[in-house]
């Protein structure tokens, strides 16, 4: 009878340690999932989009100016679509060099405010008072 129960008891306190174990679970980082990689895709064509409409809408204007506005400005009908399309393509670059990319967007130090960042943060204070 000793066995069964010292066997019985060794189940139950094997279960609970099995129970109470942590779950260790592997993520993939969601640029790998499909769902992802679909809004990613859908969020690029939008952006596109939105970037051809402004285009389309500063081509607009222009063309819109008489010839004498134009002049003023350095620009002839002839080169107005070249014109934006470089100044546009200038700018997606200037964006694309400035996004560092990674998961974090805030880290910990944006957070704690140090002796030093006080300093500089009532310097900047009080030269935008000034």
């Amino acid at each position: 009878m000793k066995n069964s129960t010292l066997g019985f008891s060794a189940a139950t306190t094997a279960r609970t340690e099995i129970a109470n174990a942590p779950v260790l679970v592997t993520v993939a980082p969601h640029r790998y999932t499909k769902a992802y990689r679909i809004y990613a895709a859908v969020s690029g064509i939008v952006k596109s989009f939105k970037s051809y409409m402004e285009r389309r809408a500063t081509v607009r204007q222009l063309w819109d100016l008489n010839d004498r506005e134009l002049n003023d400005i350095g620009l002839s009908r002839g080169n107005i679509e070249a014109t934006v399309n470089s100044l546009y393509a200038e700018a997606v670059e200037k964006e694309a060099k400035s996004f560092k990319p990674g998961f974090a967007f805030l880290s910990s130090s944006d957070f704690v405010s140090t002796k030093d960042n006080k300093k500089a943060e009532n310097l900047n204070k009080a030269a935008r008072a000034a």
